[in-house]
């Protein structure tokens, strides 16, 4: 395969791939010293390494640990250091980059859920603070959510189905004349006055009021 082919084959572009081979060539050389040429069992190592994805600070961070442990070392050293010998250096820093971003990302992860459910709780402390009071088996249904998440119970497909039943129970109680505003809305807007698609639009509308007129909250982790 042609330097091209492959490097298109991995998303490297050709410029990238040759500054890959050449740094780490470059930063070998000036560690080690002569001889200033790779074989191609050396060229080998770097294209397992680039196909392997390893990012280029990474390789340099196994050969530093390479070349430190070689200057370490007791007792006879071999008068010759080839770059396959940084290879098992080379794939232990890749390790521990790979956990690190691991770990990065969980920890990430749980920062996200946290700020999510903070929010979440907070939205739900308003509402609380100053019920309808027509909205009572709401205020309960809210009051229980809270519990729930305050003692560190989280189910986001309970969640989503919260969101459900809330937008089932203001349709359910709104009144005659908010039925129909949200009739009088989207006859206006969308000029029907009939049919299936005209009861799902006036729904949409009715629960778009509702929610704004009684400032129920979203409790669903895709709104925030």
């Amino acid at each position: 395969m042609t330097q091209k082919k492959r490097a298109k084959q991995k998303g490297w572009s050709l410029k990238s791939r040759e500054e890959y081979y050449r740094t780490i060539s470059q930063y070998f050389f000036e560690q080690r010293g002569a001889p200033f040429f790779l074989s191609s069992k050396e060229l080998s190592v770097i294209a397992d390494w680039e196909e392997m994805e390893i990012p280029l600070r990474v390789v340099l961070d196994g050969l530093r640990q390479a070349l430190e442990s070689r200057r370490q070392g007791g007792g006879r050293k071999a008068k010759f250091f080839s770059l396959d010998q940084c290879h098992r250096f080379v794939l232990e820093s890749h390790k521990q980059h790979h956990d690190r971003r691991v770990g990065e990302e969980k920890r990430a992860s749980h920062d996200r859920l946290s700020r999510t459910k903070t929010k979440i709780l907070a939205e739900i402390n308003r509402f609380l603070a100053q019920p309808p009071d027509r909205l009572e088996e709401m205020a309960r249904l809210f009051a229980q959510l809270r519990t729930d998440l305050s003692q560190g119970k989280w189910d986001e497909t309970r969640l989503e189905r919260t969101d459900v039943e809330i937008e089932r129970h203001l349709v359910s109680k709104a009144t005659p004349e908010e039925r129909q505003q949200a009739n009088d809305t989207v006859a206006s807007e969308f000029g029907v006055t009939a049919g299936e698609e005209f009861d799902r639009l006036v729904r949409i509308r009715l629960i778009k009021e509702l929610r704004f007129k009684y400032q129920i909250p979203y409790v669903s982790p895709f709104y925030y």
